[in-house]
């Protein structure tokens, strides 16, 4: 996962544009909510060498439900439990806002902002390392995992070809994150880009 801005240099001055945003919001800013963009296999089978953010380009066309937060140390609660893995529970004079300055409570943010910033989610990468996950876990969590990534290389790429090769499969092309990386250090990236192949057998 990255956080890709879209309107800053630097994630310093974004979290400055947000607090003097919502300097008159009750209660007041204790996170900045960002929401997913989940990105595709991009028919890579096999991992390679570079750059995963330009080894992946291609992502759903809407924002995931998911978020995660930016949270102030201060703002927290933590002698109460986060309400689930990607928030945290705040003081009382305390919430996480969204980037249009929507308050969010325990429920996921559905339609989420990303023209501000965003999350740029890495769910599936190659094949090879989708099925690497299946190795984590336990054999009786590895069941619970059989329609998933716990299946062999064909049955899996069968799955994602279908889905590339639908009518209508919601992608769509984003380079965003790697235009930034690479424009942070030119002299070390852009080599990255020469041959640049995918590596789908023919």
């Amino acid at each position: 996962e990255f956080i890709v801005l879209r309107k800053h240099d630097n994630i310093k001055d974004f979290i400055s544009a947000q607090k003097r945003a919502r300097q008159k919001d009750r209660p007041r800013l204790g996170g900045i909510a960002l929401n997913w963009l989940v990105f595709d296999w991009n028919q890579n089978v096999n991992y390679e060498d570079k750059p995963l953010t330009l080894r992946f380009q291609q992502r759903e066309k809407t924002p995931d439900k998911h978020e995660k937060t930016l949270a102030m140390l201060s703002a927290l609660d933590l002698e109460k439990p986060a309400f689930n893995m990607h928030s945290w529970t705040f003081l009382k004079q305390y919430k996480a806002y969204d980037t249009r300055g929507k308050k969010l409570g325990t429920k996921h943010n559905k339609n989420g902002p990303v023209d501000v910033a965003a999350i740029y989610h890495y769910h599936i990468k190659s094949i090879e390392e989708y099925m690497a996950r299946c190795d984590r876990y336990s054999p009786k969590e590895q069941l619970k995992y059989s329609f998933h990534f716990c299946k062999s290389a064909e049955s899996i790429k069968d799955d994602f070809m279908a889905r590339q090769n639908s009518t209508d499969n919601g992608l769509v092309m984003d380079n965003a994150a790697w235009l930034f990386l690479k424009s942070k250090m030119p002299e070390k990236y852009a080599m990255f880009e020469m041959n640049n192949t995918t590596s789908v057998p023919q």
